[in-house]
């Protein structure tokens, strides 16, 4: 009740100060007692209920507040709004991502939680609600949108957005239908509820986000398979995840509060602790390799990582180290590694010393201190061939017990070959099999022994014992292995034996056979023959090599198709076929030729081997037979060959040769004698099997036989008979070949060859020499490369003594002829035919031959000479050819192994990468290069696939494609992205090549790759330039229209204010017309500055003063739990900028580093001047101010830095725009400045922004107020616009300060109109169609030489360029222009000299 009623009450009397005491005086009648008492009453009730409402609205509040969990809180949340309103219905939103999801609901209407269950945060309803702090009518404002009456029979609803920081976190609803409206107070305390619990919310939120990472991070230690601990300042372990128990051996529960010298030995506690002293003093990562050993039980080997661990001021509170157990990388390389040894070594060692070497390298990977081995014959368990390993056999030897034992007197070796399988003895079972090994056995504490297991039965075991901890399951895969290893290498040594006996012998045999060895293919080219061709037609086989076999025949018996088919014909029925041969001197022999078809599964004939036999002497004694006996006698008298003729065993003829070979003077001592007399008896089995076979067959194979000269002595000679006609009647024709010689060359070329058949590379040359001059006890021997047209001995002997090297000519020597020959040989007179010869003085026979190569080419000579006559050249040339092309396939060898030699050496100085695989595609060789590119060691490719650099950039259709291309033999070019070893993508240009070998198939791929990440980085830069630029133009063209639009709403609006009365009622209006449009100039500020177009208003300013000003203001904008830090020079630091722009980086970059502190953190600001010496990025040299902001959060990826400047590009999801720091960018290098960016995950951010220095001035221009805006003192003001509304109000603005404004609707009217009028100031758009606004001045000024011109656009004056330039009369104005602005800016112009 107020003091003018109880003055009333009191009448006359003193004026009472309460209502009591008015009502305890007496002259109050009852009327007004009764009127003031139900006055009081319903005041009560109307304050009463209020205040409960504040009590119920505090403690709903700190209910909230109280909850545990974001489901708790808004179920709190959603009760007290109803009890706040007293309404029965009602809903709890969560904002999540771009939508607003029902999560809490109560007394809804069926159906209406799913109609609204989720609703888009920009749909009306919403936006409608966001809009406005109070709460919203939903019946009355969005019920046919909704149809919460008609649908739902809802009376009232309301809605209300629950903020935190400007940031909507949800809404709140109520509802009803019973009651039309809420309780008293009811929306009002529905609002401050709202408003009250954001904040909480929020916080809940993040709490729960925060529970979920720390959740999912315990889940991924505890996933990870390396070891993970953190240790305190004290070395103390803090925390460990399940595989450090496994690598220690310890619990968490052990481990956890332990220090290293608690768990493990001495020694490794030691090293541990010097490695974390050395992370935390220096704050650096070290990466180790260490020891991990608790005792005899538990080994490792790791690698380590540790790292300093900070708090969020940076300050070093711990080390967190991460650990992987390399034993079975380490095992894995020693087993690679002990494999190729073993190749290697079975090259040149036997098979048992390559068993021993196999045990040794057991024992070194095993750490074992004993190995056995033993080969295991069929189904006798007894070895076959036993070997000790070198450590086992001196410990036997020491004890006197080298002794070995069959696998059946020992129990873990009987299991192992009995069970098939790996057997392990550890500990008491180890001690269980000592007792029953026999008498002498060594000790063993535990042992592992282990099959080889070929064709289902066991070929082999190998054992290993007394390791001094328990074998492991790798222990028995690594004996395993090298046991498998060690099977096949022996094997491939014993094949090898076996495949060089074999062609030894089969070449032995080629030799020997003096019938021709021939292959023919399907069309009957010769493809193979023998060396007896030579002696057969007098050809070399090479010549013969792809010439039809037909082409022997003389032109008369191939003259036609059919003739040349018949020999073919005849081949390929394995039919005998007698045809005649021209021989290369032109004569013609008969040969039998007798082939065998080799035919594919359709029964198609492939190709033919054949044998072709010279039957000359057949023939011609056929037909000497025919013709005469006379010219038979001739005949056999004049062979060549020692032939007998006899008939029923006695002999009737014998020739000259046959009485030579018999030591006899003339026929008669053996004509009339038996065969058997002249035969060894050993051989008359033979001879009486020959007379019997060629009763009915026309010859006898050649047999080897002793025969008895008249003498006594033997001889050994090849027999071969035949049937004849002599005097008319059947007789036996034997042909005697001496086979002294041949057996002499065998004899020579077997002891060359066993002395040579272990040697290899340069020393083999020196071993063939001395054992060729030793064979054959001559005077010299030699073997030289042809190099330039001279011979370079590659080694010499004479008189049994190796010889310098020297280089011989070729010219006047005898090497000269060898060369085109191939064969030389001189019996005698060698001094006198070659002169010039450097060694003439003891030249008297030599026999050299040619080094042939693969391709046919000499390669050099391997001669033998001698100082008197020696062995007959047909002894000596077949040695010495065999030698020859022995040799010869040597040097080649020696050539290509130094050739490769060179190009591996050169791929590995190549810059660019080079890969080389099998025809499978595993790597066989990569270059230094390679490992540069990828990360990886060589070791550690070799062997595998190169999908392990496979980045899944690429599609499975891009790879099957690459494929195919080298599959087909064709080059494959193109550009690849891998992956590096560690993660990242290397992007390159690769040409994948395929290598054939001799046949024309694939046998490996040669890739060669070049890294131009580089050079795709730049394109993405310049089209990341391209796009920014593309964006900010339609940015600041955007903003120019905008510009445009809002010039007249805020200009108008500032003209209506200021006519209106400070009562107006009108004036609430109109400033939330100017506040909406300085939000929406400030909007386009943002559009210009990204584009870097906006207009600067810039000023000389200390760049300290802004930081320092501004802090208060962003230290409001900050949460609470982020410490600000500011450090300034007290020093000015001058720069030439527009503050606010300024203070807009400022901002945005702080807003950035909160964000990136969820938990909190320091955000530090500081300025400094710096220099710039050479050119930085865009920077050039000179004067800067560097400001750095710098926080302690997240920290960001390189590949997140390189696009934090994109627009739109956000790491917030939907919480943000991308504009910021694109924006913040644009705005610096508006200022010829730049940004630069520090940032390590989980380590925090550092922007450093450089603005060019500027001299100490102040420049301090602040626009005027409305209310004390500069009057024009009837001046005549031209307006120029394009912009029918800009250009009415600009003529409004000038005449309300007191000009005299005049305007034309185009450029060119305006000009036409300053024609006729005296123009003081020329006010004018500047981007205008026909004629822009620089042009319009100058014709102005032609005709009005002193009028001033203001400029006005809407894109800044740098976009503007020539046309925006001002003279020392012209002044410059961005839109849109306030009232106060444009009289400023007038004035100044007016007022300037």
């Amino acid at each position: 009740m107020n003091r003018s009623v109880l003055r009333l009450m009191s009448g006359d009397g003193p004026e009472p100060s309460t209502v009591e005491e008015v009502l305890a005086r007496d002259d109050i009648p009852s009327e007004v007692r009764e009127l003031i008492a139900r006055l009081i009453a319903e005041r009560e009730a109307l304050v009463a209920p209020a205040e409960l409402l504040r009590s119920r609205l505090r403690d709903a509040i700190v209910a909230v507040a109280g909850s545990a969990g974001m489901a708790e809180a808004q179920s709190r949340l959603l009760a007290a709004a109803l009890e706040l309103t007293g309404l029965e219905a009602g809903g709890v939103y969560g904002a999540e991502g771009d939508w607003l999801v029902l999560t809490e609901h109560a007394g809804l209407p069926d159906g209406f939680a799913e109609t609204v269950e989720r609703m888009p945060l920009d749909s009306p309803v919403v936006r409608m609600a966001v809009a406005d702090p109070r709460p919203l009518d939903l019946v009355a404002r969005c019920g046919p949108l909704l149809s919460l009456q008609s649908r739902f029979g809802l009376c009232c609803a309301y809605a209300v957005a629950i903020r935190a920081r400007d940031e909507v976190v949800g809404f709140v609803n109520v509802a009803s239908r019973q009651r039309s409206e809420p309780q008293p107070f009811g929306l009002e305390a529905l609002a401050a509820l709202a408003a009250e619990t954001g904040s909480v919310l929020m916080r809940l939120r993040a709490e729960e986000e925060a529970r979920r990472g720390q959740a999912m991070l315990r889940g991924v230690l505890d996933a990870i398979p390396d070891a993970v601990f953190v240790k305190d300042t004290e070395g103390r372990y803090r925390a460990v995840n399940p595989a450090f128990e496994r690598l220690s051996g310890y619990s968490a529960e052990t481990i956890v509060g332990a220090t290293a010298a608690d768990l493990f030995r001495p020694e490794v506690a030691a090293r541990f602790t010097e490695v974390d002293g050395d992370v935390l003093a220096s704050g650096n990562m070290r990466e180790v390799s260490e020891q991990v050993v608790v005792d005899d039980q538990n080994q490792a080997i790791t690698e380590t990582r540790k790292s300093a661990l900070r708090d969020a001021q940076g300050n070093v509170i711990g080390v967190v180290g991460v650990a992987r157990d390399i034993r079975r990388r380490h095992r894995a390389q020693g087993l690679r590694d002990a494999r190729l040894r073993l190749l290697e070594f079975a090259q040149t060692h036997t098979l048992r010393e390559l068993m021993v070497a196999t045990l040794d390298a057991a024992e070194a990977l095993t750490g074992s201190a004993i190995g056995y081995c033993q080969l295991v014959d069929g189904d006798d368990p007894s070895s076959c061939l036993r070997a000790w390993s070198t450590a086992t056999a001196v410990q036997c030897a020491a004890r006197g017990a080298q002794v070995h034992h069959g696998t059946t007197v020992s129990g873990a070796w009987r299991r192992c070959v009995s069970e098939q399988r790996p057997v392990v003895c550890n500990g008491e079972e180890a001690t269980r099999a000592q007792r029953v090994l026999p008498q002498g056995h060594l000790d063993t504490a535990r042992e592992l022994i282990v099959p080889v297991l070929r064709n289902g039965r066991v070929v082999a075991v190998l054992g290993v014992g007394n390791k001094p901890v328990p074998y492991d399951d790798d222990d028995v895969d690594t004996v395993l292995q090298l046991a498998d290893v060690a099977w096949e290498i022996a094997a491939w040594r014993r094949a090898e034996d076996a495949r060089g006996a074999s062609e030894r012998r089969l070449a032995m045999l080629v030799a020997n056979v003096r019938d021709v060895l021939f292959e023919l293919d399907a069309a009957a080219q010769i493809t193979y023959v023998s060396d007896a061709v030579q002696a057969l037609l007098g050809y070399q086989p090479q010549e013969l090599v792809g010439r039809p076999v037909w082409s022997l025949m003389p032109p008369e018996d191939r003259a036609t198709e059919e003739q040349r088919l018949q020999v073919a014909e005849a081949c390929a029925r394995s039919e005998r076929l007698e045809t005649r041969l021209v021989h290369q001197d032109g004569h013609c022999i008969w040969a039998e030729i007798i082939g065998n078809a080799l035919r594919d599964e359709q029964g198609t004939v492939q190709s033919v081997l054949g044998v072709a036999r010279d039957i000359t002497d057949r023939r011609l004694a056929e037909r000497a037979t025919a013709a005469s006996e006379a010219r038979f006698r001739v005949l056999v008298e004049n062979s060549p060959e020692a032939i007998v003729v006899h008939r029923d065993g006695q002999v009737l003829l014998v020739n000259a040769a046959a009485l030579a070979l018999f030591g006899a003077d003339w026929a008669e001592q053996l004509v009339g004698r038996s065969v058997l007399e002249m035969v060894h008896p050993d051989y008359h089995a033979i001879v009486q099997r020959r007379m019997r076979l060629l009763r009915d067959a026309d010859s006898a194979p050649p047999t080897e036989e002793t025969l008895l000269r008249l003498d006594g002595t033997l001889i050994e000679a090849e027999v071969s008979g035949a049937r004849v006609i002599l005097d008319g009647q059947p007789a036996v024709q034997l042909v005697l070949r001496d086979m002294g010689q041949r057996k002499l060359i065998e004899r020579l070329l077997r002891a060359t060859v066993e002395s040579t058949a272990q040697t290899t590379g340069a020393s083999f040359f020196g071993t063939l020499t001395m054992a060729l001059a030793d064979a054959i006890s001559c005077t010299g021997c030699f073997v030289a490369e042809l190099v330039d047209g001279r011979l370079r001995t590659l080694a010499n002997v004479v008189d049994g003594e190796p010889y310098p090297a020297q280089d011989l000519p070729l010219e006047g020597t005898p090497w000269s002829e060898l060369t085109a020959a191939g064969v030389l040989s001189v019996a005698t007179g060698g001094a006198e035919r070659w002169p010039a010869s450097p060694c003439r003085q003891r030249l008297d026979s030599f026999t050299a031959a040619v080094l042939p190569g693969s391709n046919g080419e000499p390669l050099g000579v391997i001669a033998v000479w001698h100082s008197a006559a020696i062995l007959s050249p047909t002894q000596i040339e077949p040695l010495l050819r065999i030698c020859a092309a022995r040799a010869g396939a040597e040097l080649e060898r020696l050539r290509t192994l130094n050739e490769l030699r060179h190009l591996v050496t050169a791929m590995d100085q190549a810059g660019e990468s080079i890969l080389i695989t099998d025809f499978r595609g595993c790597i066989e060789y990569v270059n230094p290069a390679f490992e540069r590119l990828t990360g990886y060691d060589r070791e550690e490719v070799l062997g595998q696939n190169p999908r392990l650099l496979n980045s899944g950039q690429q599609s499975a259709e891009f790879y099957e494609e690459m494929w195919r291309t080298i599959s087909s033999g064709s080059v494959w070019s193109g550009r690849i992205i891998d992956r590096h070893r560690d993660g990242h993508r290397v992007t390159s240009e690769m040409t994948v090549a395929p290598v054939l070998d001799r046949a024309g198939q694939i046998s490996r791929f040669v890739a060669v790759q070049r890294d131009v990440s580089r050079e795709v980085a730049l394109e993405a830069e310049l089209r990341q330039a391209q796009k920014m630029e593309a964006v900010g133009q339609l940015a600041g063209g955007v903003a120019h229209d905008l510009n445009n639009v809002l010039t007249p709403i805020m200009g108008y609006a500032e003209i209506s204010l200021s006519e209106m009365g400070s009562d107006d009622p009108r004036r609430h209006a109109i400033d939330q017309i100017i506040a909406a449009s300085h939000r929406a100039r400030d909007l386009v500020k943002q559009l210009l500055a990204f584009s870097r177009q906006q207009t600067l208003v810039v000023q000389t300013i200390d760049l300290s003063d802004v930081v320092r000003d501004f802090q208060p203001l962003l230290r409001r904008s900050l949460r609470e739990d982020i410490e600000l830090n500011a450090h300034c020079p007290s020093m000015p630091l001058w720069i030439h900028a527009d503050r606010g722009q300024i203070e807009q980086v400022l901002l945005n970059l702080a807003l950035n580093a909160q964000d990136a502190m969820p938990e909190g953190g320091r955000l530090t600001l500081s300025t400094a001047p710096r220099r710039i010496t050479t050119r930085s990025g865009w920077l050039p040299p000179g004067d800067y101010v560097a400001l750095v902001v710098s926080d302690s959060g997240c920290g960001m990826e390189a590949s997140t830095v390189e696009r934090i400047f994109e627009p739109f590009y956000s790491t917030k999801g939907d919480r943000g725009t991308g504009l910021g720091l694109a924006t913040s960018l644009g705005i610096v290098q508006q200022h010829r400045g730049d940004i630069e960016v520090d940032s390590q995950p989980g380590v925090g951010t550092t922007f450093t922004i450089w603005l060019p220095a500027s001299a100490a001035e102040t420049d301090d221009r602040r626009p005027s107020s409305a209310a004390t805006v500069a009057k024009g003192d009837g001046l005549t003001v031209l307006v120029a616009e394009d912009e029918p509304a800009v250009r009415s109000l600009a003529v409004r603005m000038c005449r309300h300060l007191g000009y005299h404004a005049i305007t034309a609707e185009t450029p060119e009217a305006c000009l036409e109109l300053a024609r006729h009028e005296e123009i003081d100031v020329l006010f004018t758009d500047v981007v205008m169609p026909r004629l822009n606004g620089r042009q319009l001045a100058e014709q102005v000024r032609a005709l009005h030489p002193d009028v001033r011109v203001l400029l006005a656009s809407g894109y800044a004056r740098d976009v503007l360029g020539e046309r925006a330039q001002l003279g020392e009369r012209d002044g410059f104005i961005g839109k849109p222009y306030e009232l106060a602005g444009l009289a400023e800016a007038l004035r100044r112009l007016i007022d300037a000299p």
